[in-house]
Order: structure tokens, then C-alpha cells, then sequence
């Protein structure tokens, strides 16, 4: 609205341009200025060889209000904040993002997006110019649906086992697993966290809960068989003897490696075979069995005798041609197999000398 003077001027045609006019952005368009920013515009007018310059003052549109409301979500979910600037055309609708108070939840935002760690209450603060709205956000946790084992439902007693749970959906908040043994528990199984362990073959059912879900399985733990196994005995031993009966076997952590004798055979030896005592009071041959869980082998022992290493007569060695005398004798060792003594007469000066009995 600017006019020239004196009114009856012979060119009174004004024409408008901006000088220093960067700061704000501006621009002329016929007769209207507008501008990007905030600062001081000057404008020229010129009618004839006359211009007179003008400092005209571009104000802000101020932020009047932001609008955006809150909502929960989970843990596995993200919030896009998008809040709605008025007016629509604010100078400085750039908005800026913070979390106030305390943080449990270790929540972030990051390109507008708002998440969250952990279940609990996060508090954000949107802030536009000088204008900000303090919002409050529920986090929920993503809870389990369902879960199941991922073992193999059968081990050996040998083993010790790590249980495994497939946990649905994978993104679950809590997926901490506890275990524990349900009913009887006859094998001597043990759960130290989740590790479950075993003494003896059987069953045991184990159930597992995480975040109010369970679910159980009945594990079958089976011996670890004996592969493998060897008689190690003497394969001979004298009748004054006692013979330990000895197996070696495989693998050494075998189930059930206590093995079983049986006497077949003693022949003419009078063995007897008890508590892994074979005793034999003759020579001669004793066949045998042994068993180690279900294997089965053969073997046979030789008895052999004790022999005499000395014979010592112990009756007087005179007598009277009126008498008779008895014969006696000690035999060593005391345990030698065959004791009986036989007497002969070898040489002789007295007349009809014999031995009888």
C-alpha cells in the first residue's frame, strides 16, 4: 500500500524489488512478499528516477498446539509418532522427541520410531517450538503361546542331557525356562537348572514352565549296554587253590557289567563254583560260562595238582622181631593233592620181613 508524491507526478508508476532479502527466503510476486524464515526483508519502491527503501519484519507463525494421542503396545512392537503441528503452516514445526523420568523399560526412539525392552510405563515428551505435550505409553510383554521340547526323548544313563524348549512365538518377552521333575522318580533323576541326569534306566516325566505356559514329556532313559567283554582268569590253577574269577568289559561306564558264572562241567576235578570261588580238589578240566548283560561266552580252566615235594617217616625205625610196627609218615605241603603214601620194602637182612597194609 505505498503511494508517490506528489500524486499529479508525470510518472507515477511505482515498481517494487527486494534487496537484502537472504536471510528470510523472501520472494516478490507482484505486489505480495512472502518469506521462509524469520528476519528483516528490505524492500525497494522506485516510480521515476526516485526509490526509497523499506525494512519490513517477518514474524514467526508460532506452534499453537500438538496433537497426538497415546496407546499401549508390546515389546516386539514399534509406535510411529506422527503428531499433527497447528497451524499446518507454524515457521518451526519441527518436533523433538525425548524420554522423561525413569526408564525401566529401555525404551529408544530412533527415525520417529518409539520401542521398548521391557513391560512397564515410559514416559515421552514432544516438544514443537514452545509448545510440548508429556505422553504416557503402556509396554506390554509379547507372552508365550506355547512351548515344547527339543530333545530327543530317549538317552542313555550314561549321558547327561540339556533340556531344550521350542518357545512360540521366538520374540516372547520371558523365555526363561524353569524345570522340574513331576511323580514318581524311581531312576535317582536329577534336574540341576537344565540339565537332567539319571542313575538307573527308566522313565521320568519332566515339565517345563515359562511365563505362566507348560508343558510335559515323559523321557525314556535306557542302560548303556555292554559292547564288549573278556574272562581275564588264570587260565589254570591247583587244586590247593582258590581261583577269583575276572572280566573286563566295554565301554567301562557299561550299565550293567557285574558278570555271571556258571559251572558246566567240573569233570572228575569235584569242582565247586560260589561267590566267585571256583575250587577244585582233583586235576582235570572245568568248563564254564559268562555272561555280561547279554552277551555270552565259553571258557574252560585247568585243575592241576599240588604235587609231593617230600615225604618224612615219623615212626621209630627199630622194633622187635616179636612185634609189628605201623608206618608213618608226614607229607609236604600239607595241601599237596595226593597224600596217600605207599610203602615197599627195598632191601632186607631180617628173615620173612613184609609189610602189610
Amino acid at each position: 500500500d505505498i503511494y508517490a508524491l506528489p500524486l499529479n507526478a508525470t510518472y507515477p508508476l511505482i515498481s517494487y524489488s527486494l534487496v537484502d532479502f537472504e536471510v528470510t527466503g523472501a520472494e516478490l510476486n507482484g505486489f505480495v512478499i512472502t518469506a521462509l524464515r524469520v528476519g528483516f526483508v528490505t524492500l525497494r519502491c522506485q516510480a521515476d528516477d526516485y526509490y526509497q527503501d523499506f525494512s519490513i519484519e517477518v514474524l514467526k507463525e508460532p506452534v499453537t498446539a500438538i496433537n497426538f494421542s497415546a496407546s499401549d503396545f508390546k515389546v516386539t512392537e514399534a509406535i510411529s509418532l506422527n503428531p499433527q503441528i497447528l497451524p499446518i503452516n507454524a515457521t518451526y514445526p519441527t518436533v523433538i522427541y525425548s524420554i522423561i523420568g525413569d526408564n525401566s523399560t529401555q525404551a529408544d526412539i530412533t527415525d520417529d520410531l518409539l520401542t521398548a525392552k521391557v513391560p512397564g510405563i515410559v514416559t515421552i515428551r514432544i516438544k514443537a517450538d514452545d509448545i510440548q505435550l508429556d505422553l504416557v505409553f503402556v509396554v506390554k510383554k509379547e507372552p508365550v503361546v506355547s512351548l515344547n521340547f527339543g530333545n530327543s526323548l530317549e538317552f542313555k544313563v550314561t549321558q547327561n542331557i540339556d533340556l531344550e524348549m521350542d518357545i512360540s512365538p521366538l520374540n516372547a518377552t520371558y523365555q526363561d525356562v524353569s524345570y522340574q521333575i513331576v511323580g514318581e522318580n524311581e531312576i535317582g533323576a536329577e534336574l540341576n537348572g537344565s540339565n537332567l541326569s539319571c542313575l538307573r534306566p527308566g522313565t521320568v516325566k519332566i515339565k517345563a514352565n515359562a511365563d505362566g505356559i507348560s508343558c510335559e514329556e515323559t523321557f525314556t532313559i535306557i542302560k548303556e549296554a555292554v559292547q564288549s567283554f573278556e574272562v581275564i582268569s588264570p587260565s589254570s590253577f591247583k587244586t590247593s587253590e582258590i581261583l577269583q574269577l575276572q572280566t573286563s568289559f566295554y565301554p567301562l561306564n557299561a550299565t550293567y557289567p557285574l558278570p555271571r558264572y556258571t559251572l558246566l562241567d567240573a569233570g572228575a576235578t569235584n569242582g565247586t563254583y560260589e561267590n566267585n570261588q571256583l575250587r577244585a580238589t582233583l586235576p582235570g578240566t572245568i568248563q564254564m560260562k559268562a555272561e555280561v548283560d547279554d552277551l555270552t561266552t565259553y571258557f574252560s580252566i585247568t585243575v592241576e595238582k599240588e604235587a609231593v615235594t617230600s615225604i618224612v617217616f615219623t615212626s621209630l625205625n627199630y622194633f622187635k622181631v616179636t612185634q609189628s610196627l605201623i608206618l608213618t609218615s608226614e607229607v609236604y605241603p600239607e595241601n599237596a593233592t595226593y597224600k596217600d603214601v605207599e610203602y615197599s620194602i627195598i632191601t632186607s637182612n631180617a628173615l620173612e620181613s613184609a609189610i602189610d597194609n
